[in-house]
């Protein structure tokens, strides 16, 4: 469960009831006390992205996660491109042991912490020791982006772990207005308590860090946090309901598209308030525990990019996160998944202007950085060039014959 050790607001935490219980006292506590004192964790993370060119920090992309500890391998672990996605990080203070995960789902949170705590004790990780927490990414007026700040929230708070939040630059406490989004993207800082209009609504959710754990389990972090029930629905930068095909034995939740039109008139996950993020990478050193932003460029995200990215679009994801890094080979595993899409589709899709393609393919248009479409083409490039002209070449083509290969990728390697 949620509470404070901060003495003054001691006869105002005794346990909540419920997590939203424990959302609604701390906004109280966020009112009555100001806004709260942040550390220089998140003052590092709103300042500009390290550019990641080189593969000394493992990218981890959106629906995947990756945990390694000090000497392992890379010296960190990062991703980037989250704006209505949130990466979330698990460390343990005293072994370095760090798990990294870029979350896009909100009705899969649950078993997407479950997963990373299942790869925090594969390393030898004491169940007693609070893990220190860290989450980058998400901004108010995006009902998605909210409904996944409040299932992790809820989640956490119901956790028989103990955390100790480092770092939540998140929903409310990562939005701001696009005049200081440009100022922050050339360098100058506009902090969002700079002015009364710039302050988001009490939407969403958010921590301030805090310096102490907990013994007890559950989030231990000192006021900050807005919050509102959790909405079941799925978040992403890139949305994974596009152009889905599905078998028989295919499940059926994700639609296809019956006309290219602007995907604002026909998902209901867009509600655009003029508000951006802040932040939209984060990459935790090993070796340390320092956060900081960051932005991957060419051989920084990797090897086997174009496969690894396409799993997004794929319409077959069944698991909240696909573990991606394997220490003992210090390499990048791409385990086989069959694609769903029509590749008529991905032609029509490949045609259409970059304005609309960025409207059909992302969950938050207005916050894409100048990356986006480009990726965007090359992904539905490499699954047309694989599937064929029938669409069922994909997992032969890719992952061998049978199409049950999983692909092994030296983490040095250059990136494709």
């Amino acid at each position: 469960m949620f509470s404070s050790l901060d003495k003054k607001h001691t006869q105002h935490t005794q346990p909540a009831a419920s997590p939203r219980e424990a959302v609604t006292r701390y906004e109280m506590l966020l009112e009555s006390d100001g806004r709260s004192s942040y550390s220089q964790c998140r003052e590092d993370i709103l300042g500009s992205p390290h550019v990641q060119s080189v593969a000394e920090v493992l990218c981890v992309l959106q629906g995947e996660v990756a945990a390694a500890s000090c000497g392992e391998g890379p010296a960190g672990l990062g991703s980037d491109s989250a704006t209505t996605c949130h990466i979330v990080a698990f460390r343990n203070p005293a072994s370095g042991r760090t798990c990294l995960a870029h979350l896009d789902d909100a009705r899969k949170v649950e078993e997407a912490v479950a997963c990373m705590l299942r790869l925090m004790s594969a390393g030898g990780d004491g169940a007693e020791e609070p893990l220190d927490l860290y989450v980058v990414g998400g901004y108010v007026g995006k009902t998605c982006s909210e409904a996944l700040s409040n299932a992790l929230l809820c989640v956490l708070h119901e956790s028989p772990r103990a955390f100790r939040v480092v770092l939540a630059c998140m929903s409310r406490l990562n939005s701001m207005r696009p005049a200081a989004s440009a100022a922050a993207r050339t360098g100058d800082s506009v902090p969002v308590s700079q002015t009364p209009a710039a302050q988001p609504p009490s939407v969403g959710g958010g921590w301030a860090p805090s310096a102490a754990g907990r013994k007890n389990g559950g989030v231990t972090f000192d006021g900050g946090m807005q919050g509102r029930d959790v909405v079941s629905e799925g978040a992403g930068s890139a949305r994974a309901d596009v152009g889905c095909v599905r078998d028989p034995q295919a499940r059926r939740n994700h639609p296809v598209p019956t006309d290219t039109g602007s995907a604002k008139d026909n998902d209901t996950r867009h509600r655009d308030d003029g508000w951006l993020p802040r932040q939209t990478g984060l990459a935790i050193d090993l070796r340390t525990g320092q956060a900081y932003p960051v932005r991957f460029e060419g051989e920084g995200r990797g090897p086997g990019w174009g496969v690894r990215s396409s799993r997004v679009f794929s319409g077959s994801r069944e698991k909240a996160l696909t573990e991606i890094y394997q220490p003992r080979l210090d390499s990048v595993v791409v385990s086989p998944f069959p694609v769903f899409v029509d590749p008529r589709w991905l032609v029509r899709m490949l045609v259409l202007p970059d304005r609309e393609l960025l409207a059909q393919t992302s969950t938050s248009p207005e916050a894409e950085d100048e990356r986006f479409v480009a990726d965007v083409r090359a992904q539905f490039s490499y699954m047309l060039a694989q599937s064929g002209a029938d669409g069922q070449s994909w997992c032969e083509n890719v992952f061998g014959a049978g199409g049950g290969r999983p692909l092994v990728f030296p983490r040095l390697a250059p990136t494709s």
